[in-house]
């Protein structure tokens, strides 16, 4: 598997050639070690070489494929996902306003664009199957509430509404549930580079 390096908005074209320049990838996934606890899933990190990569002159798809499918079959076995109640107005209505308003230029298609990409991953995320009722089951935490969306919208309004909602999604927050790990297990999405 191939990874090519992605260019944030906070990065130079600098720092992009000098890591192509790099003679390893940085992979992070999440798996399980033999000996591990079953359910108990880890991010594990590796730093394969790149020259065996690059001197391979075809990739197959194929083989390849094949091995993501069946790591996509395991990681679905391992990783359950809780997803939290939150308030109406830091969640999926907040999202579609931003996501379904007219076409615009500059900043405003920004925003749609970075809305219309977390509606899809907040529609994949609800639509797995490690989604789990019970909080006790989940190795992970989703909260679905969109912040910076909510601070665009105080800045377009001025209203402080959106700011304290903000405030009632975190206080929604099943305590016992975050504090276990000092909320390490639980997720948002943030956003897009």
């Amino acid at each position: 598997l191939l990874a090519l390096p992605m260019l944030c908005s906070s990065e130079f074209i600098e720092d992009l050639a000098q890591r192509a320049m790099e003679p390893s990838f940085h992979v992070l996934f999440g798996a399980t070690t033999p000996g591990e606890i079953e359910g108990e899933a880890r991010l594990l990190s590796s730093n394969p070489p790149k020259e065996p990569l690059l001197e391979s002159s075809a990739f197959n798809f194929a083989t390849s494929g094949r091995h993501l499918r069946q790591l996509s079959n395991q990681l679905v076995q391992t990783v359950r996902i809780y997803v939290h109640q939150v308030p109406d107005c830091a969640g999926e209505e907040l999202l579609q306003l931003f996501a379904s308003e007219a076409d615009g230029y500059g900043w405003s298609k920004a925003l749609q664009l970075h809305a219309q990409h977390m509606e899809a991953v907040h529609k994949a995320i609800l639509n797995s199957d490690a989604i789990v009722q019970d909080p006790q089951d989940a190795t992970v935490f989703y909260i679905p509430a969109f912040f910076g969306l909510l601070v665009e919208r105080y800045i377009d309004t001025g209203d402080g509404s959106h700011l304290n909602c903000i405030s009632e999604a975190w206080q929604s927050l099943p305590h016992s549930i975050f504090h276990r790990n000092a909320g390490y297990d639980h997720f948002i999405i943030a956003g897009t580079c």
